[in-house]
């Protein structure tokens, strides 16, 4: 009985939490429905905050403000959205009106197809699939060892290095997917335009357009960050007005 009890209370408990913590989410899809873009782009940054890589609420916050009419910060969030589901169409297709609207270029992925269909698998999957690998590389190691006949012994041997492999190519899939998402250096203009310096520190006459994608290659002086456009050109910007991804 007792133990029916504690089932029954660790049941409510994350019923409890998973309603609590989903509400955030359903308020903004409610609000969105009814065009309270406002109010709902606040419920779905509160959802960000507490899941950082919540792909669907980084899609939901980015059409609102797309009807907003705030083009910048829409491409920011399609493009958060298709580093934790690069095969997003819906993200994809968005973008592109997104561009649009800008007059800008089309969408440029900034990893390659193959890259993408990695990442899309997830980080996580790919650790967890690098630790079963792990499990059955030792298994292999066992079985061999107690093993007499040649034939089983050679068979065991070749799955044991196909596990290995396995192993070792998940895991650097895993730190791959996971640094993209984490540790990208990437950034998009979210400000109608944002001023450009040169070297000496003086403004120059060639602002960055709202919706650009720019790389921060790093710190410049008086407090100003070195970065880089999609044709290599390297500027000097303000630390303000663009969001990094």
């Amino acid at each position: 009985m007792q133990r029916l009890t504690i089932l029954i209370l660790s049941v409510f408990v994350l019923f409890t939490q998973n309603s609590f913590g989903n509400a955030p989410f359903s308020e903004g899809l409610k609000l969105m429905h009814k065009k309270d873009y406002k109010s709902a782009i606040e419920c779905f940054k509160k959802v960000i905050k507490g899941e950082p890589t919540n792909a669907s609420s980084y899609y939901n916050q980015g059409y609102c403000l797309f009807e907003l009419q705030r083009y910048g910060e829409a491409i920011f969030c399609f493009e958060k959205t298709l580093q934790f589901e690069p095969k997003n169409a819906n993200a994809l297709k968005n973008l592109e009106v997104s561009y649009f609207k800008l007059e800008q270029p089309g969408y440029e992925p900034i990893h390659s197809g193959a890259m993408r269909s990695i990442f899309a698998f997830g980080g996580n999957n790919w650790a967890i699939v690098g630790i079963v690998s792990s499990v059955l590389f030792s298994l292999m190691i066992i079985l061999f060892k107690n093993r007499k006949q040649i034939n089983s012994r050679r068979l065991i041997l070749v799955v044991g290095v196909l596990f290995l492999t396995l192993s070792i190519a998940s895991t650097w899939f895993a730190y791959a997917t996971n640094d993209a998402i984490h540790n990208s250096n990437f950034a998009i203009v979210i400000d109608k335009s944002i001023p450009t310096y040169d070297a000496t520190g003086n403004k120059t006459e060639f602002p960055i357009a709202e919706g650009t994608r720019i790389e921060i290659i790093g710190s410049a002086e008086k407090g100003k960050i070195s970065a880089q456009l999609s044709n290599e050109q390297e500027v000097i910007i303000e630390g303000t007005g663009w969001l990094k991804l």
